[in-house]
């Protein structure tokens, strides 16, 4: 969460990113607890320090920008 959050140090950062090309589960952790931290900021269930940090990561990742469109559609879709 810390990574997703841009909490990390840039070292810290570069050995996630390293695990992540190398092993597929890494990626597959990385990318559940992406859309669980995207779920909590769209239901509103996140605490202000952890939104804060969220928030600085949306305005600096594009990525992490197109999936939380995707999934404000996809919560759109489910409620029609």
């Amino acid at each position: 969460m810390r990574y997703i959050l841009g909490l990390c140090e840039q070292d810290e950062a570069c050995r996630i990113e390293d695990a992540y090309f190398a092993d597929r589960a890494v990626l597959q952790a990385i990318q559940e607890a992406t859309d669980e931290l995207i779920e909590l900021y769209l239901a509103g269930l996140m605490s202000l320090p952890i939104r804060n940090c969220f928030e600085r990561s949306l305005r600096v990742k594009p990525y992490l920008r197109h999936l939380v469109a995707k999934a404000r559609v996809a919560r759109k879709k489910a409620r029609s």
